[in-house]
């Protein structure tokens, strides 16, 4: 397998900031009565060396996968096999060269509960992120993967309440492509 790589640049579409909300990996004692910046923070990714916010590389890799569903392959499937089986994003945490973040509240539904509560979580209005796909180009050509690309941004979004879950956040578009 002859892997190509191409460097990717996406920044947010206007209007649509990227909303984050990390799952924390250690215990989270009563997450309710902590206070908002408490609750932001325990939700914002971050790197513990640098602090620089960044979206992890599974996240770009698992939106593509989604997008690849908006694509004709072979026949009648679609590029989601294909996608999932020969792209992959590097680094693992994709930086946003910023600490800083706005906090944003909304109500959500528990689903387990269907009860309604304020979620405090980290919002960045203006965002930019770079990271390389590498991909096997004898299963996928660089247009299709361009239009997978595409089709991530405009259709599936990226992180917490993007497209893909029926909210208007993580929409990007591509800024740059070079192979």
């Amino acid at each position: 397998m002859a892997v190509k790589k191409v460097k990717v640049t996406i920044e947010g579409v206007e209007g649509s900031a990227l909303l984050m909300h990390r799952f924390p990996m250690e215990p989270v004692h009563a997450i309710e009565k902590k206070s908002k910046e408490e609750q932001a923070e325990i939700a914002a990714y971050r790197d513990e060396e640098t602090k620089e916010l960044y979206i992890p590389g599974v996240a770009i890799q698992r939106a593509l996968i989604a997008a690849a569903v908006y694509s004709k392959g072979k026949g009648r499937a679609s590029l989601q096999k294909p996608v999932a089986a020969c792209v992959f994003v590097s680094p693992d945490q994709c930086g946003l060269g910023t600490t800083d973040y706005k906090i944003d509240a909304r109500p959500v539904v528990i689903s387990a509960t269907k009860g309604r509560i304020v979620r405090y979580r980290p919002r960045l209005d203006q965002w930019e992120v770079r990271f390389t796909l590498d991909y096997d180009p004898e299963m996928l050509t660089e247009a299709q993967l361009r239009t997978v690309v595409d089709d991530a941004g405009a259709k599936v979004g990226l992180l917490d309440f993007r497209p893909e879950r029926k909210g208007p956040f993580g929409r990007f578009m591509v800024t740059k492509w070079e192979k």
